[in-house]
């Protein structure tokens, strides 16, 4: 893409174009406190447009570009700090969502600011920090969504990075950089391979704090704007204008100090009253005002205008407000009310078409909002404002087209509970301004969608969305835009303490409801980033800045240029650490796959103790998580049970392990504290409860929650004894009973007892951590009863056998050497009777016969030997001497939550005792007693009281 002479890359609030209609102009704007963030003037429509929001000068920066050349805008955003800088893409999907984040994993300690193609092969490279080095240099891109290592590194001269631009000063058609420090002007002219020329610097005149280009005097030359303190002041605001030399070799020939108001945070550079010559603001966070500078259109420019803002400006967002065709401003004070001189409201600067304003009479409110928003929501043409309130909700003013506003209408959203931003977009596809409510609560959901209605009204759509960083704090909302092509819009998020960097892409789906495409951790004190392309391989790069302090150090003076690449699919928690309560029933766990998505991949899950315990506090769960292509994330829960003891909160950790397809990143272990007011044991014990009976058994034996229907049958078939307490002991040994003997269970667990002991001769000494997550395998979605189960099981149950069969422990008992017969003579050698060793197999000459010659037949393959395998399991006498056998092994399982020989047993003669018995009365478990006195042992009960 060819490069402008002037950088795209500005903090603006700016407008993505939505495809067709349109509507009012507005444009909105993020501002830090004291400190004008973002600024804008031009014509842009309202719903015919998404707005991208500026994101605050602590906040890490994505860079929306095509890169990996599918024609489909990506997302691309890197981190620093404690974890390591690293680079991550997110490909767009083309339907407003994007697939797992891309990481870079062999690019750290890195900071982006924009893109370019710095070598000239068509793809986007990035222009990078390496903040442990100090240095700066460009990541050549592949592509894919991954890049090159820095290959040449140049140190910047002056101290903190302030702000990167990248575009083609110089005018050869190749990508340049400019950085500002916080008192010198880097330039750096690309040599179009990826590397620069000798650093060009310019002294900025004292403590600089943000830059502007432009072209200020019309000789299509780029010329600087830099906002600062004058030296050895900390009164004297002040703009230094460099221009740049005509003949094109960038050295700038001028430089003039302009007086401004205290302590300027940002400097934008505009052409505000549409004269064709650009302009300059101020936001100054000293004297809390707001500084004009009109431009003469020959390099200088008037002396400021500047507007006092009630404690400072807090938040702007500029609509024409009163029908003239010129963009207006308004104004939020600070939320400090040690600073207000006026009490909490807002200010309306209505713009007079020469580069001042007119300052209209303050409005009070009742509260001080935390940010303003300006949009049409009622349809009449005419600009209204929203504001949010940290602690009264949302208000919407509508606009009466002459610059002042009607009667406040407003609404408290009851989640979330302390909005920061209320952001207009139209999120649904109707034409009406919706709200994206952006919650500074410390909650699991921060973003709330709700529809307009075209009449200043709201309903909610949705919640979603994670607080991100690793520290909690506030989030901001960061960009709108359509990044998936299908017309709905989506939004990209981004924390906003100068401590903790996260990026958030959630895309539309058309209906106020949002799917996540990433959610993370991206480091430290990330100043902005920039997109471009540096390498010529028509893929868009990334430059980052870093802030000037992270983690209370003063960050390195430098820049990275990040190329485009592709990156290996990684698994992760979405969450490290969860908090649940025993009333809440379970605790969903969230794993990530990022990275390339175009294949099948797997990872296993395990729960492991540690104050909470699986027998009594939780559930065990152990299971595998398959992902199909294109698939991003998953979700598992793990049952919390609400006992009735006083212990306190207890925690346990869940770990991912056995990656296929894919490979591991931090996190790969989540926390869960499990919270627990409760101060004395309660009583009676949850096993009497006969809900609580039930639905355990479901957890406990077929691993899931109950359906309604079966929940419902088996509680009934209980309580229809009333108050006999002798029908209600008999029904309840026969309802726990009947899951052993359930078609769920024989063809699930049992049918896991019954591979194993075929294939290992296991018995009693097969492991109940093996157990459990290979007849969650064989389970996966079942419910017997429901259309098409059958199908189901049978798939699972041929599925299950071709993995069994291709683990080592099998391949090395049944060696490939094997014939056919030899195969099945050894299966067969392990279905002999427990009650009569000297019998033969269960598999009669003919059965024997039949599969080895289908096994011959199929080529001995991984697949025959699997159903091989599965047809003995299967066999109906196999099945009857195995029995008993697993019947009371899975006492132990499924009641006492442990093997047989584990404390406080220590050999399996309790196995034994109970087998005998059940043999005794020729598997007649009521005869027995041993159902009876597993659900009414001390071991069982006190899993769940006293």
């Amino acid at each position: 893409m060819p490069l402008s002479p002037f950088p795209s890359h500005a903090p603006l609030a700016v407008i993505h174009p939505r495809r067709g209609k349109v509507i009012p102009r507005f444009v909105t704007f993020s501002l830090s406190v004291l400190a004008l963030l973002s600024l804008a003037t031009a014509d842009v429509f309202a719903q015919a447009f998404a707005p991208v929001l500026r994101l605050t000068d602590s906040s890490g920066s994505p860079v929306v570009g095509d890169f990996n050349g599918d024609g489909l805008p990506d997302v691309a955003a890197s981190g620093v700090g404690v974890t390591g800088g690293a680079v991550g893409v997110y490909f767009g999907k083309g339907d407003g969502s994007f697939q797992p984040r891309v990481p870079n994993p062999a690019i750290l300690n890195t900071v982006l600011f924009d893109a370019a193609d710095f070598n000239g092969d068509g793809r986007v490279d990035l222009a990078a920090e390496n903040f442990s080095s100090g240095t700066a240099g460009v990541l050549l891109g592949k592509g894919d969504g991954t890049f090159q290592p820095m290959a040449a590194e140049y140190i910047l001269a002056g101290s903190s990075i302030i702000d990167i631009r990248v575009a083609d000063y110089n005018h050869d058609g190749k990508a340049d950089l400019v950085a500002l420090t916080t008192d010198v002007v880097n330039v750096l002219f690309g040599n179009g391979d990826g590397t620069f020329q000798n650093r060009r610097t310019w002294g900025a005149g004292g403590s600089s704090t943000s830059f502007a280009t432009g072209d200020f005097n019309g000789d299509g030359q780029m010329d600087v704007a830099v906002s600062g303190e004058k030296v050895g002041t900390a009164t004297d605001g002040r703009v230094t204008v460099l221009l740049g030399d005509p003949t094109g070799t960038f050295l700038f020939y001028s430089s003039t100090d302009y007086t401004c108001g205290f302590g300027p945070q940002a400097v934008l550079a505009r052409d505000l009253n549409g004269d064709g010559r650009i302009d300059l603001v101020t936001a100054n966070g000293r004297d809390l005002t707001l500084s004009v500078l009109p431009g003469k259109g020959d390099g200088t420019f008037k002396a400021p205008t500047s507007y006092e803002v009630n404690g400072g400006p807090v938040s702007m967002a500029s609509a024409d407000f009163n029908g003239d065709g010129r963009a207006d401003l308004v104004i939020i004070g600070t939320l400090n009310p040690d600073l207000l001189t006026q009490g909490p409201g807002f200010r309306v600067l209505l713009n007079r078409g020469d580069g001042t304003f007119t300052a209209q009479g303050f409005s009070m409110l009742g509260a001080a909002p935390r940010s303003v928003r300006a949009g049409d929501f009622n349809g009449d043409g005419k600009a209204d404002l929203v504001l949010a309130y940290e602690t009264a909700g949302v208000s919407v003013l509508p606009g009466n087209g002459d610059g002042t506003f009607g009667a406040a209408v407003s609404f408290n959203l009851g989640r979330p509970v302390g909005p920061r931003y209320a952001a207009p977009a139209n999120l649904d596809g109707d034409n009406k301004l919706d709200l994206l409510v952006v919650d500074g609560a410390f909650s699991s959901s921060n973003m709330h969608a709700y529809l307009g209605n075209g009449d200043l009204t709201f309903r909610k759509a949705s919640s979603f969305g994670e607080r991100l960083g690793s520290g909690g704090g506030f989030i901001d909302p960061l960009a709108f835009g359509d990044f998936n092509g299908d017309g709905k819009l989506d939004f990209v998020i981004s924390p906003a303490l100068i401590s903790q960097d996260g990026l958030g892409v959630y895309l539309g789906n058309g209906d106020g409801t949002f799917t996540a495409g990433y959610t993370g951790f991206t480091g430290y004190g990330l100043r902005t980033v920039a997109v471009g392309e540096f390498n010529g391989d028509g893929r868009p790069d990334l430059v980052m800045a870093r802030s000037n302090v992270v983690q209370g150090s003063p960050a390195p003076r430098n820049l990275s240029v990040m190329v485009n690449v592709a990156a290996s699919p990684v698994f992760k928690f979405a969450t490290q650490f969860l908090s649940v309560s025993e009333k809440d029933g379970a605790v969903n766990l969230t794993v990530t796959r990022t990275g390339d998505l175009s294949g099948a991949a797997s990872v296993n899950y395990s729960t492991s103790n540690g104050t909470a315990t699986d027998r009594g506090d939780y559930t065990a769960a152990l299971g595998t998580l398959r992902f199909a292509p294109g698939e991003a994330s998953k979700t598992f829960s793990v049952f919390i049970t609400a006992d009735a003891l006083a212990e306190g909160n207890e925690t346990f950790t869940v770990s991912l392990g056995s990656p296929s397809g894919a490979s591991l990143t931090s996190p790969t272990t989540a926390n869960v504290t499990i919270t627990n007011d409760a101060t004395v044991p309660a009583s009676p014990n949850p096993a009497d409860d006969t809900a609580f009976f039930v639905r355990q058994h479901y957890r406990d034996f077929l691993n899931r929650e109950p359906d309604a229907d079966g929940l419902a049958f088996w509680t009934g078939d209980i309580e229809k004894c009333g108050a006999d307490v002798q029908c209600r002991e008999v029904k309840r040994v026969h309802v726990s009973a009947a899951f052993f003997l359930s078609i769920e269970f024989q063809d699930t667990g049992f049918y896991v007892y019954l591979l194993n002991q075929a294939a290992f001769n296991t018995g009693a000494s097969l492991r109940l951590r093996s157990f459990l997550p290979d007849t969650r395998e064989v389970g996966r979605n079942l419910v017997v009863g429901v259309p098409g189960w059958e199908q189901l099981l049978l798939s699972n149950k041929q599925a299950f056998a071709q993995e069994f069969v291709a683990r080592p422990a099998f391949a090395a008992a049944y060696p490939a050497s094997l014939t056919p017969a030899q195969f099945v003579e050894a299966l067969n050698a392990n279905t002999r009777d427990p009650l009569n060793p000297s019998a033969s197999g269960a598999l009669t000459q003919a059965e024997r016969g039949g599969l080895a010659a289908q096994l011959a037949a199929a080529g001995n393959t991984l697949q025959a030997r699997a159903e091989v395998l599965r047809a003995v399991a299967e066999n109906a006498e196999f099945r009857r001497r195995q029995s008993n056998t697993a019947f009371v092994l899975m006492q132990y399982f499924g009641y006492l939550r442990r093997d047989p020989n584990d404390p406080p047993d220590t050999d399996y003669a309790g196995h034994q005792f109970w087998l005998d018995k059940l043999n005794q009365f020729h598997g007649d478990f009521v005869q027995a007693e041993m159902v009876k006195a597993f659900i009414t042992s001390l071991e069982y009960r006190r899993r769940f009281g006293q």
